[in-house]
């Protein structure tokens, strides 16, 4: 499993783009996988024009209200694939991977105010590889801000967890 991790400044833009065509008609299939506790987003169907407005806005919601603006962006957006060939995945096995990405990256974990985040899934890319996105605002719900240092390491720990626990094609060289 290959995670891309990149920060921006705008959830509403960002969801936007991931319900969008994407740049070369590349995105199929949107749908919501699953979301933190503070999106109301219903999972497993493509969203309407507002819908998708209303949901940028959610992630975007506590940076608006605290005005922390972090370096480099209040949104962290991590994309997750497949190897071109490799096993589908359901939506369900989908959103346990987010989960846990999201539990183990400080986003959604007991004991801490969560954050809001949606998983979005695509369909199979023009490459054949399956892929979702995440998106989270770095921002919690109480004004204080998720710790991401190291956040390529953590995530790439989390990728090698996760394919052992589902049976993936392992990345050397992490």
């Amino acid at each position: 499993m290959i995670g891309k991790i990149s920060k921006g400044a705008s959830g509403r833009g960002l969801v936007r783009y991931l319900f969008g065509p994407g740049k070369a008609n590349e995105h199929t299939d949107q749908r919501v996988i699953a979301s933190g506790v503070s999106l109301w987003a219903e999972e497993g169907r493509m969203l309407t024009a507002r819908e998708i407005a209303d949901l940028g806005a959610s992630l975007d919601s506590s940076n608006d209200a605290y005005g922390k603006n972090p370096s480099g962006g209040h949104i962290w957006h991590v994309s997750l694939s497949l190897a071109a060939g490799e096993r589908v995945m359901t939506d369900e096995q989908w959103a346990e991977i987010a989960q846990m990405v999201m539990s183990t990256m400080g986003f959604d974990r007991e004991g801490l105010e969560r954050t809001a985040w949606v998983a979005i899934g695509h369909g199979v890319s023009v490459q054949g590889n399956q892929h979702i996105h995440i998106a989270g605002s770095i921002v919690r719900n109480d004004g204080t801000v998720v710790k991401i240092w190291q956040d390529r390491r953590t995530l790439s720990r989390v990728c090698a967890e996760i394919e052992h626990t589902y049976g993936l094609a392992v990345v050397e060289g992490r």
